[in-house]
């Protein structure tokens, strides 16, 4: 497994280069440019984000968690062509977190840690969650939902909390979410941070955690299976 997750990662490219994995160093090559799409314009908002997706566990020779992996996976939850990736244990430690090293923690290839380079022996069982261009989130959306405002500790829209109270407006499992204030900005312009931003748990902004002590007044969509949309017809 090891030797054809270094060739995989030997082949992944993106622009008009691609990395040659190695266990100490990433090395530059030229290849020919793939399926990359320009676009001059793009619309609110930019990106969305996914569910925290697992496809493998540390067994064997450690846990690889690899875009071509989870397409495989996941066919119509992953994109091909993710913007970056965000990596955790099961128990929701982020990976910078957690002491373990990585051949590869990118949006060429994935998320791949060896048990092997481990001072431990054994890798934590990771899950990821892609940002994923917003054309990916456009084949069956919700409206937008803004169940709270940021009174009180923050503004939370979380995705049980809202299945409760718009009941079959949103399906169980998401495939994508998106957030933007309600004045339409989207949220990773607005220089807050965010204590949960997935399509798994929904969002949370958090006011003690902004340097103006004050969460923007969030609202949220979500991405479904397309199969919920023609039993909804509210959802496009």
């Amino acid at each position: 497994m090891l030797q054809s997750t270094h060739n995989a990662l030997c082949h992944a490219c993106i622009h008009e280069s691609c990395m040659t994995a190695a266990r100490s160093t990433l090395s530059k090559r030229n290849c020919s440019v793939g399926n990359v799409n320009a676009h001059s314009t793009v619309p609110v908002p930019t990106e969305c984000r996914t569910r925290w997706l697992s496809s493998d566990d540390p067994g064997g020779e450690g846990d690889v968690e690899s875009i071509p992996q989870l397409l495989q996976k996941f066919p119509g939850q992953v994109c091909r062509n993710p913007i970056s990736i965000a990596a955790q244990t099961e128990y929701g430690i982020a990976a910078e977190h957690t002491g373990d090293t990585y051949l590869s923690y990118d949006v060429m290839f994935g998320f791949v840690c060896i048990n092997s380079e481990q001072r431990s022996g054994q890798c934590k069982n990771y899950q990821v969650m892609l940002t994923c261009p917003s054309d990916f989130c456009q084949g069956c959306r919700t409206r937008w939902f803004d169940m709270d405002n940021p009174t009180g500790r923050g503004d939370y829209e979380t995705v049980l909390q809202l299945q409760r109270m718009h009941h079959g407006e949103i399906c169980s499992q998401p495939i994508g979410i998106e957030a933007i204030t309600v004045s339409g900005t989207p949220a990773m312009e607005t220089g807050d941070t965010f204590l949960v931003y997935d399509a798994t748990h929904g969002f949370a902004c958090v006011n003690g955690q902004q340097r103006g002590g004050l969460c923007q007044d969030y609202q949220v969509r979500f991405t479904c299976p397309l199969h919920f949309c023609r039993q909804n017809p509210q959802s496009k």
